[in-house]
This record gives C-alpha cells, structure tokens and sequence, in this order.
C-alpha cells in the first residue's frame, strides 16, 4: 500500500514531466542507489511504481470514457 506522500509526489512528477516522470522517478532511485541510500532508494522505487499504477488507471479512465462515448457498431 502507498502512503500519501508517495501518491502526491507520483502525482506531481506527471504533472510536471508527463510522460517523463517514470523516467525521472527512476533516476532519482538510481542516483539514490548509487550513493548507498537504501532509504532513498526504496522511496523512489515506490514513487516509480506508483506513477505506473496511476498511469494504468489514467489509461483504463480514458478507455472507459472512449467507449462510452463512442458509437456502436450496426451489424
């Protein structure tokens, strides 16, 4: 389970790389792991699987709406 402050950082990470913020979020466990912080480390790799997860339910949000709206086939 995710605390709040790892959903909010997730969140602000796609807010401001967009598609980039795995990536980023990434990174930083990297640089985190590098420099021997496993505290570090584990926060980032959460912080990652977390934009994934919000990811998966922005995509499924998006399917959802798109097959709502759109018009069903006439057979």
């Amino acid at each position: 389970m995710f605390d709040t402050k790892t959903r909010d950082i997730a969140r602000m990470l796609m807010r401001s790389h967009g598609l980039q913020a795995l990536a980023v979020a990434q990174e930083h466990a990297a640089q985190a792991r590098a420099q021997g912080d496993t505290a570090a480390t584990e926060h980032w790799n959460k912080v990652s699987l977390r934009v994934q997860e919000l990811r998966g339910a922005d995509a499924q949000a998006e399917s959802s709406a798109t097959s709502a709206t759109a018009p069903s086939a006439m057979r």
